[in-house]
């Protein structure tokens, strides 16, 4: 389709291809140097974080982050999380009870991957505090779920004198997600004075943006005038939110994705 478009007399730099990892983006690079004997570079080919950081990068004045921004990388993540958690344990060291992210057999550094994801789950949906411990109290699988399965205890006291285990378990998982939070506040101030940034921010920093500044967002889709998608059933919401303030904005809405039902992950 890009060759089509770049054939047809559109510049290649109208063309904007969006994909979801950067080995997608390296192969529809070669495709294209290959297919129209042309640099790559002369096609807008990127990842949707790595089209966020293009923009960002590029409008200091907008997004006031400094020259010292660097990309965080998992090692960092993974270190930074290490030192949140020691800080968040030594605030909490009178607790009654011991943190939720630790357990008879591991201690708190054993969920770190856990947080990480967790914390990636908040920036992806954009929550803010409210918003975050509004679900907990709505969603049934949270706060509800205990509810619902304390009732069962409390019908079935006889049979279990303790506590069952599936109600521990729902207990267990909320409080781990009420010091989450927390966590995810002293981990973010973190990345903030160190000038990290990852992929999530920089997806929510633009989209941001684009909410506050309309007339910023319609410069940037005027850049384009083809936009196409690849890896479409790899989006998440917020990329796809990229794809579609981009698409409203558009003098013509030329806008193509490209997917596969199977390889949804």
């Amino acid at each position: 389709r890009i060759k089509e478009i770049i054939e047809a007399g559109t510049p290649s730099e109208r063309v904007l291809c969006l994909t979801f990892s950067d080995t997608a983006a390296k192969e529809m690079k070669k495709g294209i140097e290959k297919a129209l004997n042309i640099p790559s570079t002369s096609v807008n080919i990127f990842t949707y974080h790595g089209f966020c950081f293009e923009i960002i990068k590029n409008n200091p004045d907008i997004f006031n982050l400094g020259d010292n921004l660097k990309i965080i990388t998992d090692s960092i993540k993974k270190a930074f999380m290490k030192e949140c958690l020691d800080e968040f344990l030594e605030q909490h060291a009178s607790m009654e009870e011991p943190s939720a992210f630790s357990t008879d057999k591991n201690g708190p550094y054993f969920f770190i991957d856990k947080i990480l994801y967790r914390i990636e789950e908040i920036k992806k949906y954009r929550l803010n505090k409210e918003q975050y411990f509004k679900n907990l109290e709505n969603n049934p699988d949270w706060i509800p779920d205990i509810q619902k399965k304390y009732d069962y205890w409390q019908k079935n006291i006889k049979r279990y004198p303790d506590k069952t285990d599936s109600l521990k378990k729902a207990e267990k998982k909320v409080r781990q997600s009420e010091e989450l939070w927390e966590l995810y506040e002293l981990y973010k101030a973190k990345m903030s004075r160190k000038n990290f940034l990852d992929f999530g921010d920089m997806i929510a920093m633009v989209l941001e943006e684009f909410e506050r500044n309309i007339s910023f967002a319609a410069e940037t889709a005027s850049k384009y005038d083809y936009i196409i998608a690849d890896e479409y059933q790899d989006t998440n919401i917020s990329q796809n939110e990229i794809l579609y303030t981009l698409a409203e904005n558009m003098q013509k809405k030329n806008i193509f994705t490209a997917g596969d039902d199977d390889q949804i992950i």
